[in-house]
């Protein structure tokens, strides 16, 4: 959960707008059995043809970007595996939203310590 959490608020701030509005909000809320958290900036933001692949390994989502393309496959891939989900929101120039929503695994069978049966 660091890694996602590091990765979304590391892109937020290395792709900012360097002006005296410039904000980054994180908001977490309980939402349906588990957790709901929204990164919001008003950096730079991508366009609509590059949203598709964003996720995508070695994809960088800004012409800009001096980073490996890296950063948002994992994320995606860590937000799977603990059975969430991640959407994105982006308006070029203005503002993005990362939506990540993770269930409660504790409520679930998920984290269930197995037991054996033995006859």
């Amino acid at each position: 959960m660091s890694s996602v959490l590091h990765n979304l608020i590391d892109n937020a701030i290395r792709y900012r707008k360097n002006c005296e509005d410039d904000f980054i909000q994180v908001h977490i809320h309980d939402f349906m059995h588990g957790v709901k958290i929204e990164i919001t900036d008003n950096g730079v933001g991508f366009d609509e043809k590059t949203r598709g692949n964003i996720f995508m390994m070695f994809n960088k989502g800004n012409n800009n970007s001096n980073g490996n393309g890296l950063g948002l496959y994992v994320v995606k891939n860590a937000i799977d595996r603990l059975g969430g989900y991640i959407e994105v929101f982006a308006d070029s120039g203005s503002f993005t939203r990362f939506t990540v929503f993770l269930p409660d695994l504790f409520s679930t069978d998920q984290w269930a310590e197995k037991q054996e049966v033995f006859n």
